[in-house]
């Protein structure tokens, strides 16, 4: 059976810290194998939705043992999600290539002007 949470965050230097913990509590008291990759992901999407989305964040986990999805909803802007392909010494542009990395699956999608990104982790090993 799967649990969910969902929380609105301020889109502040915080938030992802406050996603993050959000995550740990939907889990506890458990340690699941995936828990360190989701927590990389949730704080990229909402890193990202911080930098570029507008408005309050609406973030969405689901577990169910050893899967996780995670949605970051905000106002949509211009700025479409994209694996970027970013030198060595460039500051930013690597967050949506390490959630390509570390999930299975991810995309976005625009809705009454509100743009999700979401991403679903499976533990290693489980049916995908």
């Amino acid at each position: 059976m799967a649990t969910t949470r969902h929380v609105e965050l301020r889109p502040t230097s915080t938030a992802p810290t406050q996603a993050r913990g959000e995550l740990r509590r939907l889990v506890a008291p458990g340690d699941p194998p995936w828990l360190g990759d989701a927590e990389l992901v949730v704080s990229e999407l909402v890193a990202n939705a911080v930098e570029h989305g507008d408005g309050t964040l609406s973030v969405f986990l689901e577990v169910d043992h050893d899967r996780v999805r995670i949605a970051v909803t905000t106002g949509a802007t211009d700025a479409v999600p994209a694996v970027l392909d970013v030198g060595p010494d460039a500051p930013h542009g690597r967050g949506l290539r390490i959630v390509s990395a570390v999930a299975q699956h991810w995309g976005h999608e625009v809705r009454g002007g509100r743009r999700t990104v979401w991403a679903v982790l499976v533990e290693s090993g489980a049916e995908r």
